[in-house]
């Protein structure tokens, strides 16, 4: 029986898909892992990436920070994908520095024995897995006699049976007799990163990366940072030549490592994920295009007339800035409206505020604290440090004006007004945009189409930019006029210092 309910299921979906344009479902994988090569179709392209990235000529320390589902994974899989078919193809060896059971296995799970040398030991292992995968055979065949038997040398001290055997079948067995335990890490690491310029790389990228994602790590961001802090720790080996790690972390484990190690910010990329909400949109839009060869650009393109008035604007403010669980919810709509719906062609209105509540619901419960361990729940976004001049909000609602946070916080409505225009700085926002987004966001998810009350106008908006103008100036004279800005007949614009 069931197996006939998930083969109706499966049919009713292809023949639903292939109506409205779509040859799979896009928001059917929402891990970056899962999707392959082909997430740099749909891969929203932002400027950190290529931070993160650098140049290979000159190859620097990275650190990528962003809340669970936020785009950590699907970033590192970006640099990857450049650095391996991409931009800079053929002039980095990708090491993926992700699974940690041989390095907690060299302390008998003990964090507190761990040193930057059994992190080296366990690069080392990922990085002859990665020779072995992705350097080409006449490559590793064109080395000198003396490099052939150095890298079979690091082949027998640190890599696994398979990469041993795939390294010994291309240069032969024949390894050189090294002491490694009067070998520094930097030394080891200097030397393959001479082999691997002897195979025609310029750099090797150490991609750090599922650091919260063991049990041993999982339960607190202080095991987290007691896995990594030897390693960040060893300012020395962040800032070899040809060798950069990057590092792809939460935002708590990112900051504590910054409180208990001091690192150069001058000498590597630090970088926060944020998302708004035209980035989040757009995550959307390519997925979409995508999926049907550019004939669907918009969700809206999928809903019947009377669900289409906000419902993208209804999704994105249930995602909590999060594209995994934006994702997830397009999906959830998908799935309702392909389950339950068996005449209707295009999602109804009943379907979004059907999916709507009961994802809510679903949230709340993924929030209970056996559901996620404490660490692995998204913390929310928070600046490396605020501004010393100008005005600065993060994402707990905090409100930074020349370093100094406000004592009393904006109320709700007045923060989301402020949040729009400084999302959208310098851009100046029609009194119409701000008024739909301030006043649509205190209506629950899963209400009907409701409309905007009569009162919420552009005289309503006034007293609200007055309010948080007073609001500033209160603790801080001059400064409410001083950020934001009018212009008459059109809207209001921030000027953020």
């Amino acid at each position: 029986m069931n197996a006939i309910c998930i083969d109706s299921y499966s049919r009713r979906l292809k023949r639903w898909l292939d109506a409205v344009g779509l040859a799979e479902d896009p928001f059917a994988l929402y891990e970056a892992e899962r999707e392959g090569d082909r997430l740099s179709s749909f891969f929203v392209d932002r400027p950190y990436l290529y931070d993160v990235l650098g140049d290979p000529a000159a190859p620097q320390a990275a650190f990528l920070m962003a809340g669970r589902g936020c785009g950590k994974t699907a970033t590192r899989a970006m640099v990857a994908y450049e650095c391996q078919h991409g931009k800079f193809k053929g002039r980095v060896l990708v090491v993926n520095y992700v699974d940690f059971a041989p390095l907690l296995d060299q302390v008998d799970r003990d964090l507190r024995r761990l040193r930057s040398s059994h992190h080296v030991r366990a690069v080392m292992r990922a990085a002859v897995e990665a020779i072995a995968e992705d350097i080409p055979p006449d490559n590793l065949e064109a080395l000198s006699q003396v490099d052939r038997e150095l890298l079979m040398a690091f082949a027998r001290e640190f890599g696994d049976p398979v990469s041993r055997f795939q390294i010994a079948a291309v240069i032969g067995s024949k390894s050189a007799g090294l002491d490694w335990e009067r070998l520094s890490s930097q030394e080891i690491l200097r030397a393959c990163a001479r082999l691997v310029a002897g195979m025609g790389r310029e750099a090797i990228y150490v991609l750090v990366d599922r650091v919260d994602e063991l049990p041993e790590t999982a339960a607190a961001a202080e095991k987290s940072v007691a896995l990594m802090r030897p390693l960040v720790a060893d300012q020395p080996l962040l800032q070899m030549p040809h060798i950069a790690f990057k590092f792809f972390l939460p935002i708590a484990m990112g900051e504590a490592l910054q409180k208990s190690v001091p690192i150069r910010r001058d000498r590597v990329s630090m970088q926060v994920v944020r998302w708004d909400r035209e980035v989040l949109e757009e995550l959307v839009r390519l997925r979409l295009r995508y999926f049907s060869q550019d004939r669907v650009t918009r969700l809206e393109d999928l809903c019947a007339p009377q669900a289409r008035y906000a419902v993208m604007d209804k999704i994105i403010n249930a995602c909590e800035s999060s594209p995994r669980t934006l994702l997830r919810l397009c999906r959830a709509l998908v799935r309702r409206h392909v389950k339950d719906t068996a005449t209707f062609l295009l999602i109804s209105r009943s379907d979004v505020t059907a999916t709507l509540y009961e994802f809510s619901h679903q949230l709340e419960q993924e929030r209970e604290p056996d559901f996620y361990p404490p660490e692995a729940s998204a913390p929310a976004l928070t600046p490396l440090a605020p501004p010393e001049k100008g005005l600065y909000l993060d994402d707990r609602g905090h409100v930074w004006v020349d370093g100094v946070q406000m004592a009393h916080p904006p109320s709700p409505s007045e923060f989301r007004l402020l949040e729009v225009l400084y999302n959208r700085r310098p851009e100046i926002v029609d009194n119409e945009a701000l008024i739909r987004t301030v006043w649509r966001a205190d209506s629950t998810p899963w209400e009907p189409e409701a409309q905007l009350p009569r009162d919420e106008d552009d005289t309503n908006l006034r007293k609200l930019v007055a309010r948080l103008r007073g609001r500033l100036d209160a603790q801080f004279p001059g400064s409410g006029s001083r950020f934001i800005q009018n212009v008459r007949g059109r809207g209001y614009w921030l000027k953020d210092e």
